[in-house]
């Protein structure tokens, strides 16, 4: 797993760099600076306890625990190679949790303090409030991690389907800027649209 975890993070980097081009960060510069500039002087002219900034506080703290997924880094094979350890992949499950926490944990922290303004936060508030944020999406990942695991044993195929799932939303990012190996692309039949 710590090998296919390292695979994946390499096959990740080869492919930023064709979405993080020259033109491409350029961009993303002038357009982070614009919005920060549009920010801070929106909020010179905040009045005190402002109400739809609480609202919009709250909403976002909720949006971004729906950031980042349980990365399990699980293969069709493993369900014939790896049955007979099961209760040491349970186990690895619980570090997946761990592991799968680094970077919305990081997220979460800065937009907590990119949205403390909002509220007029003190600075102990925000590191609870992060703190509050980074615990719930812990247990968001640990209870999807136990939703594979059903009297004690592990629901493979269930756990492997997501893991494809997963890993194939992030390469479908990355297909938009280049050519990526093993994209499925999935045909959704949108019933609302039968209409059209």
């Amino acid at each position: 797993f710590a090998k296919r975890r390292t695979h994946w993070r390499a096959q990740n980097l080869k492919y930023l760099r064709y979405v993080l081009n020259d033109h491409f960060v350029l961009v993303l510069m002038f357009l982070i600076g614009f919005l920060a500039y549009q920010y801070a002087d929106f909020l010179k002219n905040l009045p005190a306890h402002w109400l739809p900034g609480y609202v919009m506080a709250v909403v976002i703290s909720v949006m971004v625990l729906f950031f980042g997924r349980l990365a399990t880094f699980v293969e069709p094979a493993d369900q014939q190679f790896l049955l007979a350890k099961e209760k040491a992949v349970q186990v690895y499950l619980a570090s997946a949790v761990k592991q799968s926490l680094v970077i919305p944990a990081i997220v979460i922290v800065l937009v907590t303090v990119i949205i403390s303004p909002l509220v007029r936060s003190p600075l102990p508030f925000t590191l609870v409030w992060a703190i509050v944020l980074i615990a719930l999406k812990y247990v968001l990942l640990t209870k999807k991690a136990q939703s594979f695991v059903q009297d004690d044993l592990i629901q493979w195929q269930a756990l492997i389907q997501y893991e494809k799932n997963r890993q194939n939303a992030v390469l479908k990012i990355f297909s938009q800027f280049t050519d990526v190996k093993g994209v499925q692309q999935q045909a959704k039949r949108r019933k609302y649209l039968d209409v059209v």
